[in-house]
This record gives C-alpha cells, structure tokens and sequence, in this order.
C-alpha cells in the first residue's frame, strides 16, 4: 500500500507535459482511477480523458453526443483540452443483396421524446449558439435542435472545440445533414468574431472516407431500376474543409467543389495527403487542385462518372464518360502537376450506378482509345512512386491487343501495384452489354491481366526491382458471387520457379478506396474478407 502511494506521489512530482503522456497511454478506466487519488491528479487526469473523444456511430448515440455538448458547454475549460474527435460507424454496413438498389439512414441509439426534458438547458444553449453567431438558414438549424438531431449537436459541439487537430466523421454526417461542413464553412469564412472556433490547429480531417460503393441497378436496359446511386447532399457543405489553415491531410467523400475559390488556397501548399471519395467534381476541378498540392505525398482520386442522364429520362445516349474530348488531357495535366512529390498514387473511374452500362458516343465524347492513349506509361514520370494503383484501361490503355509489356509502364521505384477493373460496362454499342453485366467491348478481364502480368515476370526485376506485390482488384465479384483466384496461379508459380519474392493475387472487392490508404475501415474490411474468403490462408494475399 505505501509503495502504491509513493509511486502516485512520484507522479505528482513529473512534469505536467511528463504526465500527460504517460495518462494519454492508458486506458479511459485506468486514467478514472489515477485520478481519484488525488485532487492534482485528478485534474490532470480529467484533461486526459477529454483528450480524445471517441464515438461508436453505427447508432448515433444521441443522448451520449448531448452529455459531452453538456460538460463543454459548463465547463468551457475543458473543451480547451479536447484534442482529437472519431464518431465513425464501428461496422462496415454494405449493403445485402435485397438492398444494393437503396439507401437507408442509421437508426439512432435514443428516443428524444424520452430524453427532450432532460437536455432542455442544451436545446436552449445550442440555439444561442446559432443566432449568436449568425448562423445561414437558422430556421433549419433550430428545427434540427428541437427535434433532438445528433448530427447537428455534434456539430454545435465542435463549434466551441478551438484546439481540436483531428477530426473523423461517418460518411452519414455527409449525407443526413451535412451540418459539420456547413459549421465549418460558416465558421472560418462569416461568422462573427469570437463566436465559432476558428480551427487553427485542425490538420487531419477524415470526413466520409468510410462511404459504401454506389447502389447498383436491377433488370436489363428496357425495364432497369435506377437507383439512386449516391444519395443527394448538400453541395455547400464542402467547400469549409478547403479553408483549414493548417491542414496536412483530408480524407473527404466530395460531391461537389461549389464554393471553393482557388486564389485563396496557398495553404494548402503544406497538404500532404488527399483521399477523395466517390466524387462528381470534374476533371478540370481536379487538375486545378492538384496544381495547388506541391508538398502532395499520397492520393486518391476517386472519379464517378453518371452512366445515364436522369434529367434526360434515363437516356441511353446521355452518360458522361471519363476523359471525353471536352476535358482532354487536363487530368494527365493535373497528375504531372504534382509528380516530384507523390510517393502513394491510387485512381478510381467509376460508372455510377457502377453496373449500368454508358454509351460513349464518339462524335459526343471523342475516341475511347485515343482519350486513354496519353496515360501509357505516364507512371514512370514519377521518380518517388511507391505504391500505384489505377484502372487497367489508364495503365495499358483501352485496347488489349496493342499493349505495351507492363514492365515497361512502371517506375524502377515502384514497390506495390494495383490495377483495378473499372468501368467495365463503357461501350460504343450498347447492344452487347446486357443486363449489366461487362460485355465483349471491355478487354481487360481478370484473366486478361494476370496474363499481361504473367508474360513479364521473367524480366521484371530489371525493371522494377523493388515490386513486392501485385494486386487485381476485382469489384464485380460482390454481385457475381465468386472470384477467380485461379487466373493467378500460374503468375504465382512461376515467381516461386524464379525465385521472385512477388505477392500475385485477386482482391474481391466491396470498398473503393485505394488500398494505400491503410485506412479504419479498409483494415476492418480486409480483416473481415480474409475471415471469410475460400481463398486458403497461405494465399499470398493473406
């Protein structure tokens, strides 16, 4: 008992910095316990136990989210000490066969009706709050706060955090409200001083990163469902994140890059990391970004493109296709922009839903082929490219029978790669795509490429000495209900022959992220698809 007391008053004497670290190590229960022994460790241990706030948003706890705007909105001290915000959904929620054409909210953990009483005093502040500052649309605002939304008290709530330096949000935030970037746009571009945390030292933001892989559509193309691929979000809620003065890394699900004035971006100078999900923005939007990014390390684009026009009435003829003429070059443009710098590079091109098929019109969009003839090769460009990851038409291009040896598109720096089977229901004629499913037009199929892969690993290592891994990653094995792993056997036998110590495999894949991005929820799924996968454990995928 007495070395236990000594050991606690030793504690008391370390410095406060010392201390903090040493309780930031330990459990939430743990750091309650050091800190009922006394009254000078129990206020440092408080400020640890503000120090991150964590919550599980697979029900949005709403009498949870009200107790912490509670305490904040008391004790304004320790709202000082919060520094890192995580309230993502702690399962992966993928759609299930019966419901890959829908979208349907989280049910949230409370019944406000119950609870309304008790959090009056926090109805009350979160609305001064509001008209203090001057929020836009406070109508909307004050409707959501008496009904007890969480989304928008989480939102109030990190309204007064003025030392918060990461920031995790469910792609649910995006969709159900948007209130976060709303707040946060309002805050660093009009509202009124001293009113709102101006976000000094918010440099990490992950907001949405975890969004699902667009709905898909059912029946043939005379009697499709169409979906609603990616639910309708405000498109003012985006552009806030842009402004952060000292941001390093945005994980962001963009639909829209209204707002954003790019003469006013320097700053985004010291961005290191990018990931941009399931986005509609433009190619020349993104070029103009990318132009801006000279300290970018790792990145995703993550591009959807509209397989149909819905204004059109779902028009056949009516798609917007990647790289058409009326964009042409300003992606490659965009990507060579920030070359010198770029360590991790993954591309997305995705039709949206993703199993429609889209009519690329030549006279409209331009040659198919010419359109991915300049990407050939544009990899070894880069001379500090690590990982790369990009569809499998912008590696070889679009014609099969034409392409060049992928050792000869790779960068002798080159340590990891992936291609993706994207956009695979693009075609000049869509009579050969039927019920959404790839037709002839596309020629790189899995087996396609794990031959493309095979045929150069005798002379790889001359080329790419460096390559550990080579990854297919198949996203049409969720509907199809199997994967081929079989196309890469003979690709993996032959690097054990010559003695290549290269991981050749096929991912099934339910999430669009680039597999760089060693993200929360791409490690949960991983986790999750090799528990469950016919894929044997010595895979070299595993």
């Amino acid at each position: 008992m007495y070395r236990a007391q000594s050991k606690l008053c030793s504690l008391e004497k370390l410095p406060q910095e010392c201390l903090m670290q040493i309780l930031d190590q330990l459990e939430p229960s743990d750091v309650a316990s050091v800190g009922a022994t006394s009254w000078s460790l129990g206020v440092s241990s408080e400020e640890s136990l503000y120090r991150q706030v964590n919550l599980d948003w697979t029900r949005p706890p709403v009498k949870r989210v009200l107790s912490l705007f509670r305490v904040i909105n008391k004790r304004p001290d320790l709202a000082l000490h919060i520094r890192h915000v995580r309230m993502i959904s702690s399962r992966l929620e993928y759609p299930a066969e019966d419901s890959l054409g829908k979208w349907y909210p989280p049910q949230v953990d409370g019944n406000w009706k119950l609870l309304s009483a008790s959090f009056q005093n926090e109805v009350d502040a979160a609305k001064k709050i509001v008209s203090r500052a001057r929020f836009p649309s406070p109508e909307r605002w004050m409707q959501a706060l008496d009904q007890g939304d969480p989304y928008a008290y989480v939102a109030i709530t990190l309204s007064q955090l003025h030392n918060l330096r990461s920031l995790r949000l469910d792609y649910t935030f995006v969709w159900q409200s948007g209130f976060p970037g709303l707040m946060i746009r309002h805050a660093l571009l009009s509202a009124p001083s001293n009113t709102l945390s101006k976000f000094t030292e918010l440099s990490l933001v992950e907001y949405g990163l975890n969004v699902p892989y667009s709905r898909v559509s059912g029946g043939d193309m005379s009697s499709c469902v169409y979906p609603e691929a990616f639910p309708s979000c405000d498109p003012e809620q985006f552009a806030g994140w842009f402004y952060l003065p000292s941001l390093q890394s945005l994980e962001i699900w963009l639909q829209s890059f209204q707002g954003v004035d790019l003469s006013k971006m320097g700053h985004l100078a010291r961005l290191e990391r990018l990931v941009v999900m399931e986005s509609y923005i433009d190619e020349d939007e993104v070029r103009d970004l990318l132009s801006l990014l000279s300290s970018i390390q790792s990145i995703h684009l993550g591009l959807v493109y509209p397989s149909q026009n819905e204004a059109e009435g779902w028009d056949s003829d009516s798609p917007r296709p990647p790289l058409r003429k009326q964009m042409e070059g300003v992606l490659l443009e965009g990507l060579l922009s920030i070359k010198e710098t770029v360590q991790n590079l993954s591309i997305s091109m995705e039709l949206c839903p993703v199993n429609l098929g889209s009519q690329w019109d030549e006279e409209d969009f331009g040659d198919i082929e010419q359109a991915f003839m300049p990407f050939r090769g544009f990899l070894k460009r880069f001379p500090r490219l690590e990982t790369a990851e990009l569809p499998a038409a912008m590696l070889f291009g679009w014609v099969h029978d034409d392409a060049p040896d992928l050792d000869t598109l790779l960068p002798s720096t080159l340590q990891s790669l992936a291609i993706r089977k994207n956009l695979p229901c693009v075609a000049r004629d869509m009579t050969v795509v039927g019920r959404g499913i790839p037709g002839e037009v596309y020629e790189w199929d899995l087996d396609v490429v794990a031959q493309a892969i095979h045929e150069v690993l005798p002379s790889i290592r001359d080329s790419t000495p460096l390559l550990k891994k080579i990854i297919i990653r198949d996203f049409w094995s969720r509907m199809r209900g199997h994967i081929a792993e079989e196309d890469t056997l003979a690709a993996r036998a032959l690097c054990q022959d010559l003695g290549l110590d290269i991981d050749i495999a096929i991912s099934p894949d339910a999430l669009p992220a680039g597999l760089w991005t060693t993200s929360r929820a791409l490690e949960e799924y991983l986790t999750r698809w090799k528990s469950t996968s016919p894929i044997t454990a010595d895979s070299p995928y595993c």
